[in-house]
């Protein structure tokens, strides 16, 4: 095995990373691994709410070519997963940039689509229904990515579709969460295929965040109310009345409302009338 290119070494990288000593004892494939992952993960820790310079996107789609090339080579699950999960960040992060040139976007798509196919995050009692915490693994990183490369029509092919849907019936919370916020990006290339997620939602998750986020998704960010408004009543007739306002049925009651005051759209004065007949105990 080379020794580590120096033209990566982190010291060296943009958005500062701090570069890995290399021990007496460790194999030298995994320390050229170990820093090329701690290289990574310094670019996706330092845009991890931002968009990335285009310098920056050039050089960390380069060490992770590296990073790929070098991780066969290890015996190490630790280490294994830790470069899977710094690839997945950083794909993520080069779709958020309309600047990143189409060959990252080729190499980011091709990191999202494994990682959409790995088995972590594991589904837990706790992480099967979404909640504040954000499960770590790579399928995190897959949805959105993929859905945010799902807005450029020359990204968008029949395995980004099957990974959507796919990631539809993930059993992660969050991540079923994240499709359904992330299906407008998806109807810029394939309208369909949008409307296919958020009704998969709207009939069969149980989780209240997740349908909640279906309905506010259908009725006011993908430019058809009374589509939206269908997907309403089916979210509606599966909803249980609950006090707070990030529930499904609050967030039915708000967007019936707000689409008949508003747009009059056909449907929704009934929508209104069933939920005050259903839910008479004041909870939402």
């Amino acid at each position: 095995m080379a020794a580590p290119d120096p033209a990566f070494d982190a010291d060296h990288m943009a958005w500062g990373g701090e570069e890995c000593a290399e021990t007496a004892e460790e194999d030298p494939a995994d320390a050229e691994l170990r820093q090329l992952t701690a290289a990574l993960s310094s670019f996706a820790s330092t845009y991890v709410n931002g968009t990335a310079s285009s310098d920056d996107i050039a050089t960390s789609e380069q060490t992770a070519t590296k990073l790929e090339a070098a991780l066969p080579q290890t015996q190490s699950a630790d280490l294994r997963t830790q470069a899977e999960d710094a690839l997945a960040d950083a794909a993520e992060i080069w779709t958020r940039s309309a600047q990143t040139p189409s060959a990252i976007l080729n190499h980011a798509r091709t990191l999202l689509l494994s990682a959409s196919r790995s088995p972590r995050p594991e589904p837990t009692p706790e992480n099967v229904t979404c909640n504040l915490a954000i499960p770590q693994g790579p399928r995190t990183e897959a949805a959105r990515g993929l859905g945010q490369l799902a807005s450029i029509p020359a990204q968008y092919n029949p395995e980004v579709t099957h990974a959507m849907l796919a990631l539809t019936a993930d059993p992660v919370g969050a991540i079923r969460h994240t499709v359904a916020l992330i299906a407008p990006s998806v109807a810029v290339s394939d309208t369909g295929t949008a409307w296919v997620i958020l009704e998969h939602l709207a009939e069969h998750d149980i989780d209240d965040a997740v349908l909640a986020a279906t309905v506010t998704t259908a009725c006011f960010r993908m430019n058809d109310a009374q589509r939206g408004a269908s997907i309403l009543a089916t979210v509606m007739g599966r909803a249980a009345s609950r006090s707070g306002r990030d529930t499904a049925a609050s967030a039915c009651a708000i967007a019936a409302g707000l689409l008949w005051v508003h747009h009059t759209t056909p449907g929704t004065d009934t929508a209104l009338t069933r939920m005050i007949t259903r839910w008479p105990d004041g909870g939402t």
